[in-house]
């Protein structure tokens, strides 16, 4: 994976993303990040909240954590799919259908929003850091570090 998203840097002459393959709960950045995003991953990591309260520490004033996932559709839907989900999860790397990180990131995001879509079964939430404190960092261009 890491090999394919360097050679897409590459192709594209991305020079601000960092690859890199660490425990999400152990890496620090060189510098405050503009931007963290988790794909496809947050509910999958048994230690999420610990990842989530990390990587937001790691963020710079006004920097952003954007969250893309699957999830429960609400109503019966949900609960139709519910036991599949569970029986799933058990036998794939599936992420945990209870944990919801919407609630985690807007528990400590000073702006947050969140969008659904196809027919609620997947969302993107996102919060940004309050400004609060200057943060010195230099005009560059955003540095981006993608978790995995």
């Amino acid at each position: 994976m890491l090999r394919r998203a360097q050679a897409l840097c590459d192709r594209e002459g991305w020079g601000n993303v960092e690859l890199t393959q660490a425990d999400a709960a152990e890496y620090v950045a060189p510098e405050l990040l503009d931007a963290v995003l988790f794909g496809l991953s947050y509910n999958t990591m048994p230690h999420h909240l610990t990842v989530l309260q990390h990587a937001w520490k790691q963020l710079r004033p006004g920097g952003r954590l954007v969250i893309v996932d699957a999830k429960l559709p609400s109503g019966l839907g949900g609960d139709l799919v519910l036991p599949f989900s569970l029986w799933l999860m058990k036998k794939t790397m599936l992420g945990n259908p209870f944990v919801k990180p919407w609630s985690d990131l807007a528990s400590i995001a000073d702006e947050f929003a969140m969008t659904e879509f196809l027919f609620g079964s997947y969302y993107i939430c996102r919060g940004t850091k309050s400004e609060r404190s200057s943060s010195g960092l230099a005009d560059d261009a955003p540095r981006l570090i993608a978790a995995e």
